[in-house]
C-alpha cells in the first residue's frame, strides 16, 4: 500500500488503551487498588471515629478536627459574611475547617501553625553551619530536641541484634535436632508463622495454629506476650514495628477476618484478644500455654530452663537474639541439654539450624559469658538505643581485651550499686566505645 499510494504510513497513537501492554498495566493498577482497600477497609463499622485510611490517624473528643462537617461550616461562614464589605471580612481560625493535619506537631510562625520535620530541619541547620568558619559558636544553642546519635525519626536507634548472635554461632557446628526434646515456643514468633486464609473465621484460623503446632512440635509449651499492662519499656519497639494502623475489632469465633493479618496484629488490643482465643484452643488440644504479663522472653527462657533442670532435653523455638543471650547466660552445666532453634535462619544444605547452648557457652568462654547481658544492652537492644556508628560486636571485642570494662560490667550487675556509680560507669563505657582513655571525659 505504501508503494501504490506513494504515502508513508505511521502507527497512530489513537486507541492505545486497547493495546496488550496498556491493558496489562490497567489490570495491575486495579489489583493494587483492590489490595489497598482490602487492607484499609473503608466500611469498618467497629471504628466510629473520623480517621485516615492510609495512616490510621484518628480523632478524639475535643481535638478540634471537623473536616467531616465542611459543608455546614462553609454555609455558616457565608452566613456570617452577609452584609459585610469584602475588605472588612475576616474569618477566625476557630471557625474554619480543621483537617487531620491539625493533629500533627508543628510550630507557630507569624501566629500560623507550620508543620515541620525536626530531623530534616536539624540536618539543614548543620549544612548551613558547615559553611561558617566559626562552627563552635553555633553549638552553644540547642539545635535539635533529641540526641541524633541515639535517636532516629523520633525513635530509639535500631541495632542489628542478629550480628551478636552470629558472632557467638560462627565457628560452632550446628547440632542434630533432638526429636525427643520438649519444645518451648515463643508465641510472638508463632503468631506470624501461620498465614491466615482470606475470609476465614477466627475460629478456623485458630484451628490452623493448633494443627501447625501439633504437626510440627507435638506436645509442647507455648509462651505468649502480654499487652494489657499499659506502658512498658518496649513501647518504642512496638511503635517501630507498626507500619499500618488498624482499628479496634470486637473479636468473636464466628467473625470473619476482613483485615490483613499483619495489620490486624499491629493493634495491641486486637492481638491480645486473639492470643486469649488462641491460648484457649491450644490448651483444649492439651498444650501447655503460659501467658506473660509483659514481654515473654524471660518466661520463655525460665520455662525452658525449668524443664532442663528437671532432666528433660529442651529445644527453644524463637527468632529473637534476646532469648539466645538469656539462655547462654543462665544455662548451668548441671542441667539437661538445651537447644536453640531459629526458624528465621536456614541453611541451603541443612535447612533449619539448631545450636546446642552448651557448645555456644564453651566457645564463648568463661571470660565472656558473665558479661554478655552487659554487652547486649550497651550495644543496643529492644529497650536500649543503639549508638550511631557503633556496631553490635564492637563492644564485645573491646571487652575481651579490657579488664576495666569487665569490672564495669560487674558493677552494673550489682543491685547494691548507687545511681552515681552507675552513671559514672556509663560515662566510662561511652568513652571506651569511642576509643578514649580512662582519664578522658565526654566533654574533652
Amino acid at each position: 500500500m505504501t508503494t501504490i499510494t506513494n504515502l508513508k504510513h505511521r502507527t497512530s497513537k489513537q486507541h492505545i488503551e486497547l493495546g496488550a501492554s496498556r491493558s496489562k498495566r490497567d489490570i495491575d493498577d486495579l489489583t493494587k487498588i483492590q489490595e489497598w482497600f482490602h487492607q484499609h477497609e473503608p466500611f469498618n463499622l467497629n471504628e466510629k471515629r473520623l480517621h485516615s485510611l492510609s495512616s490510621g490517624l484518628a480523632t478524639s473528643n475535643g481535638d478540634g478536627v471537623n473536616c467531616d462537617k465542611t459543608e455546614q461550616i462553609g454555609a455558616k461562614i457565608h452566613e456570617q459574611l452577609n452584609q459585610i464589605n469584602f475588605t472588612e471580612a475576616t474569618i477566625k481560625r476557630s471557625h474554619q475547617v480543621q483537617s487531620l493535619d491539625h493533629l500533627l506537631p508543628g510550630i507557630e510562625v507569624d501566629k500560623k501553625k507550620v508543620d515541620i520535620n525536626p530531623i530534616l530541619l536539624f540536618s539543614r541547620l548543620i549544612a548551613i553551619i558547615q559553611r561558617d568558619e566559626d562552627t563552635a559558636s553555633f553549638f552553644k544553642y540547642e539545635l535539635t530536641t533529641i540526641a541524633t546519635s541515639l535517636f532516629k525519626d523520633n525513635a530509639m536507634r535500631k541495632t542489628d541484634k542478629s550480628r551478636l548472635a552470629l558472632s557467638f554461632t560462627q565457628g560452632v557446628q550446628p547440632s542434630e535436632r533432638n526429636t525427643q526434646a520438649i519444645h518451648v515456643l515463643d508465641g510472638g514468633a508463632l503468631l506470624h508463622k501461620v498465614k491466615w486464609k482470606k475470609h476465614s473465621t477466627y475460629k478456623e484460623i485458630t484451628k490452623h495454629y493448633v494443627n501447625y503446632v501439633r504437626t510440627k512440635y507435638g506436645s509442647c509449651c507455648i509462651v505468649f506476650d502480654g499487652y494489657d499492662q499499659g506502658p512498658s519499656i518496649k513501647d518504642h519497639e512496638h511503635v517501630r514495628r507498626v507500619h499500618k494502623a488498624c482499628a479496634d475489632i470486637q473479636l468473636a469465633e464466628s467473625t470473619r477476618a476482613s483485615v490483613d493479618q499483619q495489620i490486624f496484629l499491629s493493634n495491641m488490643k486486637n492481638k491480645s484478644q486473639f492470643i486469649t482465643l488462641l491460648s484457649h484452643c491450644l490448651r483444649a488440644d492439651g498444650q501447655i500455654v503460659n501467658n506473660s504479663t509483659g514481654d515473654a522472653d524471660t518466661m520463655v527462657v525460665a520455662s525452658a530452663l525449668q524443664f532442663a533442670s528437671q532432666g528433660n532435653a529442651t529445644t527453644v523455638v524463637a527468632d529473637d537474639t534476646d532469648v539466645l543471650i538469656l539462655l547462654m547466660y543462665h544455662w548451668k552445666e548441671n542441667m539437661a541439654d538445651v537447644y536453640f532453634l531459629s526458624e528465621a535462619r536456614k541453611s541451603q544444605k541443612k535447612g533449619l539450624l539448631v545450636w546446642k547452648i552448651h557448645n555456644l557457652v564453651m566457645e564463648a568462654g568463661e571470660a565472656v559469658i558473665p558479661h554478655i547481658l552487659f554487652v547486649h544492652a550497651w550495644s543496643g537492644c529492644d529497650t536500649v538505643s543503639a549508638i550511631f556508628g557503633q556496631g553490635k560486636t564492637n563492644l564485645l571485642k573491646k571487652l575481651k581485651e579490657s579488664e576495666k570494662l569487665k569490672d564495669i560490667s560487674v558493677l552494673m550487675s550489682d543491685p547494691q550499686a548507687t545511681a552515681e556509680q552507675i552513671g559514672e560507669a556509663g560515662i566510662q563505657v561511652l568513652i571506651s566505645k569511642y576509643g578514649g582513655k580512662c582519664k578522658d571525659s565526654l566533654t574533652g
